[in-house]
């Protein structure tokens, strides 16, 4: 989801950024507005199995909602591609662009560059949002109560780049640098009466500097809609004082996805996910890691529980009902906690849920989904662009 890149490894970056929310039901009856250009004469065969690979252009309208940002309107434009010479082994590249504004007055501006070069050499990575975005805060911990709900509301210029280079098949490594500034932060009560800052880093702004390393073990088969194969993402990132840091900390994450196709052609998928986020020093509030949100404990509002680490666990089942259209069913956990002394799973946070899904891109697999999910007297219902992992 857009507004999770404040942590920049608390989630999957590449697909929080992609997950634009957009298109509420009504749009799953229209066709978008798609203009194909045909590669080269030597056209090359794409990693889901078509003849000739065609580059696309989608544009769409922005109509959704999530419990993060009530109804949203906006636009997305989308070009998917594949660089000159790029045949069957290497999977498509694209540009996404989005522009969104929300019924609790946010705006979310957002450029995603994903480049996958010829026999997948190199991937270059990126996020570039601006966003202002008032947002709810219950404070840091596990046992916070829904009484404890302060709103703030801020600016945030928010930049990612990672370059990847292969260094075996499917595996790649390289250098991962983040620039966030938050600035303009001013905290109310839910009946809008202004409160006084609560005592936590960032509470007054922040800037967020970091540097580190990424490594990637990728044997899926499409980044948007994957039926086959495994992900394994390891990041450590230092956010250290010398580099503009306000409050330094260091951030590591493990992100592991596998993907069994159980009918042998790609409708019906059992998918498994778990992520760990761990942190050291003191980071800002904003970018503590969080439960919930639209990719993973689907129906917690994202940083509902945020504290020094979290592990959250989910599964899903995928299945084609009939035409572009499919259905899913999740479950999943999850716990915060701030010290490993204080770590326990007796009492998590669960959620479970269904969805619907719409392939917008017959060529190239790309879902529209409509998910519902419910926890611990929460829920949420989001309509968003890509898988949830």
């Amino acid at each position: 989801m857009l507004r999770q890149t404040s942590t920049s490894i608390t989630t999957p970056y590449l697909e929080i950024f992609c997950k634009v929310f957009f298109c509420s039901i009504i749009f799953v009856l229209l066709r978008p507005v798609t203009v194909a250009g045909q590669l080269s004469t030597d056209a090359n065969t794409d990693s889901v199995g078509t003849e000739n690979y065609n580059n696309s252009n989608t544009i769409l309208p922005a109509i959704g909602a999530t419990p993060e940002t009530g109804m949203l309107f906006g636009g997305v434009i989308m070009r998917q591609f594949k660089p000159g010479g790029a045949g069957a082994e290497t999977r498509s590249s694209f540009l996404l662009f989005s522009a969104i504004y929300t019924a609790k007055k946010q705006l979310m501006l957002a450029f995603t560059p994903v480049f996958i070069l010829k026999e997948e050499q190199w991937i270059m990575e990126g996020s570039y949002q601006f966003q202002f975005f008032p947002d709810s805060y219950w404070g840091i911990g596990r046992d916070t109560r829904e009484s404890d709900e302060l709103i703030y509301q801020y600016r945030q210029w928010d930049v990612i780049q990672s370059v990847q280079k292969r260094i075996a098949a499917n595996m790649f490594a390289g250098p991962i640098m983040r620039w966030s500034h938050i600035s303009d932060i001013e905290f109310r009560d839910p009946n809008n009466n202004e409160v006084n800052q609560p005592d936590v880093n960032g509470a007054e702004g922040s800037i967020s500097a970091g540097v580190g390393i990424i490594y990637l073990w990728d044997a899926r088969n499409s980044l948007l809609t994957p039926t086959r194969g495994h992900l394994v993402r390891l990041i450590a990132m230092s956010y250290p004082g010398f580099l503009g840091t306000s409050h330094s900390y260091s951030i590591g994450s493990i992100d592991t996805r596998k993907y069994v196709d159980l009918s042998g052609n790609g409708k019906s998928v059992a998918a498994f996910n778990m992520l760990t986020v761990l942190t050291a020093g003191s980071p800002a509030f904003t970018d503590y890691p969080s439960l919930g949100g639209g990719s993973i404990l689907r129906g917690y509002y994202y940083g509902r529980y945020r504290d020094n680490n979290t592990l959250q666990v989910q599964a899903e089942f995928r299945q084609h009902i009939i035409w572009r259209v499919g259905f899913t069913m999740f479950a999943s956990a999850g716990e915060a906690w701030s010290r490993f002394s204080d770590f326990s799973v007796t009492d998590p946070k669960y959620a479970a849920g269904v969805g619907l899904r719409f392939n917008l891109n017959k060529n190239d697999t790309t879902n529209l989904r409509i998910d519902y999910g419910a926890g611990k007297g929460v829920s949420g219902l989001y309509l968003t662009f890509g898988e949830a992992f």
